[in-house]
């Protein structure tokens, strides 16, 4: 775990780990202490949790969501966190589908479509966002062409702020919801962003930082108001997400 302006330490407490197996996804029952298997296809992507309001099928409670892909495109469903046996399809895709986020109103779920074509000089690859209301399970289109991924909502549902890749790097920017507009939020030459997670508060966005091609990188904080990075910097780390502490004062990694 890492606590602002502290660095590093050890974590004692006990918690849960959502995601188990390589290609399948487990809910740890914190009361029970066991592994509850979901039933299902293998799992791409990230998993999350959230709130989905007004829906029958999670009765206003915990509902994880995650994405699958099979040859003829993806799907995205949830599992009901009390209920892992209990699944619904939200919504399918004839392109892959990854990293559902839920919106902290519980009104939609903001994920990745990837079209990967084979070509004479190499693979391209194709990634935009989408959004569906899991409710009435309508899909909106965010982005046309614009090779964003890995998708981060704000504490109050505003901001969508995503990973975009210009030539062969990647920037962080904010995604209009509505018109699927893009801005730079941090672009820095020869440089890759990654998994941006916004503090509780919404004003700290963690994110991960690697230079060229490398997989090792350097995650740092940045203040949203002054459009800063803090002084604090982890280093030595791959392949890691986020987590932050519910009052902000730290995240896990």
């Amino acid at each position: 775990t890492y606590t602002a302006g502290t660095g590093l330490k050890l974590a004692s407490d006990k918690f849960s780990l959502d995601t188990a197996a390589t290609d399948k996804l487990y809910v740890h029952q914190m009361t029970g202490g066991r592994f509850i298997e979901c039933e299902g296809p293998p799992l791409a992507g990230n998993v999350t949790t959230g709130t989905v309001t007004n829906d029958s099928t999670a009765s206003g409670g915990k509902v994880r969501f995650g994405a699958s892909n099979a040859s003829n495109g993806g799907r995205l469903w949830g599992v009901h966190a009390t209920d892992p046996q209990e699944r619904v399809d939200v919504c399918e895709q004839a392109r892959c589908v990854a990293e559902p986020v839920v919106s902290p109103d519980g009104t939609k779920i903001a994920f990745s479509t990837f079209d990967i074509t084979p070509g004479p000089t190499g693979t391209t690859v194709d990634s935009d966002l989408f959004s569906v209301n899991p409710t009435t399970r309508r899909t909106h289109r965010i982005t046309t062409s614009a090779h964003v991924w890995q998708p981060a909502f704000s504490p109050d549902g505003r901001t969508l702020v995503t990973v975009q890749r210009t030539g062969s790097y990647t920037r962080l920017v904010t995604v209009d919801q509505r018109t699927g507009a893009v801005a730079p939020l941090y672009l820095q030459p020869k440089t890759n962003v990654y998994n941006p997670t916004f503090s509780p508060d919404g004003k700290l966005l963690a994110y991960g930082l690697a230079m060229a091609c490398s997989d090792w990188q350097e995650w740092k904080v940045r203040e949203i108001e002054s459009g800063k990075d803090r002084e604090d910097t982890i280093k030595w780390v791959k392949f890691s997400n986020a987590s932050w502490n519910r009052d902000g004062s730290g995240f896990y990694y």
